[in-house]
């Protein structure tokens, strides 16, 4: 299933027809346990296929308010899949905090390999930049949930004039 904020909304018609034809040992839901479209999953396999095991998989790693009828959706979620994936274990705890008794596992989907990406001095980079001996880097959508306000926070809190933050 598709994954994005506007897929809370998300309804996948043709979903039954592949769970009624299949013989699945595991349904993966990509998509947060509130969204129209996991539990919809979840019910479709419920109804068709139900020796069918089920999770998710979730990155929201902040206390989110839920408003009807995402209220209601998820705690039925979470009581009707067998398993849950977080990208990170802020998630896997809010789960737990929101009623989830399942397995859970952590795994970031994301990542680098360090010995393919690793700092290399870049001198002109820095004097380009007017980049400190320290460089504090910060790659993203830069909106409340990711945090940048703390960073910033916290570097001015260092009271060290040798650090950089840099934005991208």
């Amino acid at each position: 299933l598709r994954a994005g904020r506007e897929d809370q909304y998300f309804f996948a018609p043709r979903f039954a027809r592949g769970m009624r034809h299949g013989n699945f040992d595991i349904l993966h839901i990509e998509q947060v346990p509130s969204a129209f479209s996991c539990a919809q999953a979840v019910l479709e396999r419920n109804l068709l296929s139900r020796k069918t095991k089920a999770c998710f998989f979730t990155w929201i790693n902040w206390e989110y308010p839920l408003r009807w009828p995402w209220r209601s959706i998820e705690p039925w979620v979470l009581r009707n899949v067998e398993g849950a994936i977080g990208g990170n274990r802020d998630a896997v705890d809010i789960l737990r905090r929101h009623g989830f008794r399942g397995k859970t596992a952590v795994i970031p989907q994301l990542g680098v390999n360090p010995d393919f990406y690793s700092p290399a001095p870049n001198p002109s980079l820095r004097q380009a930049k007017g980049l400190r001996e320290i460089v504090i880097g910060f790659v993203g959508r830069l909106v409340e949930e990711k945090g940048v306000r703390l960073l910033l926070e916290a570097v001015r809190r260092l009271k060290i004039d040798h650090v950089s933050v840099l934005l991208v």
